[in-house]
């Protein structure tokens, strides 16, 4: 279960000192397979204990990083995603007031985008295990598929699921993952019977809690087609 958290591509030690978080997902979808992302983390609903935890050197055994490494470690995204061809207009956007952080960018086609998320996954992997490179996202004649092929390094049984100390279940099941995925016609028809399709049809939202994700009993995978 620890290697998920390779994939939240920012703070992850922060984010578990927070027992309200939301990571948003969203993906603007062209006909031709460009678009653009924004990715944002959202920690402002326990922004006060973040503040301070932040003052210690750790909490419980744990080491607390500094503003200045958590700066370090955002320099090390905007040059991994800078270097890139096929991505442009990479923004960073960093508030330690009320801890939101936000990367976007530009990408001519989904492949490129598949590279810039196993690229920064790469770049701040500092666990022993090696980092998960599996494609995220696929597109292919108006189809946008949202891929989430890492089941077998995270699915817990209930009983396992139980077992787990009071407030690690706590924080998976106060923190959510958003998804909202947008395109430029619409909705023909989409695979996740549990995501909602806006009144336009040309959105897709999906909500869960990580303690959904992670026992199975929701999925953000789908195909979308448009």
């Amino acid at each position: 279960m620890k290697r998920i958290f390779q994939l939240l591509f920012l703070f992850a030690l922060p984010v578990f000192f927070s027992s309200c978080f939301e990571i948003t997902e969203e993906v603007n979808m062209k006909s031709n397979g460009s678009g653009d992302m924004l990715l944002t983390i959202n920690m402002s609903q326990s922004k006060e204990n973040l503040k301070n935890y932040m003052q210690m050197d750790e909490f419980q055994g744990i080491e607390i990083p500094s503003k200045s490494e958590i700066e370090a470690e955002i320099a090390k995204v905007r040059r991994t995603l800078t270097k890139m061809d096929g991505l442009k207009n990479v923004k960073i956007n960093s508030d330690f007031e009320d801890f939101v952080f936000k990367v976007s960018g530009n990408f001519d086609n989904v492949k490129t985008l598949n590279k810039a998320v196993n690229k920064v996954a790469d770049a701040l992997n500092q666990t022993p295990f090696p980092t998960i490179k599996k494609d995220n996202f696929g597109y292919s004649a108006g189809k946008f598929s949202r891929y989430f092929k890492y089941l077998s390094d995270l699915n817990l049984t209930q009983e396992e699921y139980d077992g787990l100390h009071f407030t690690a279940r706590f924080i998976m099941e106060s923190a959510k993952y958003i998804s909202v995925y947008r395109f430029d016609r619409p909705v023909k028809k989409m695979t996740n019977t549990k995501a909602q399709m806006s009144p336009t049809k040309k959105a897709v939202k999906m909500e869960s809690n990580f303690a959904e994700i992670i026992t199975g009993k929701k999925s953000i995978e789908n195909q979308i087609t448009f």
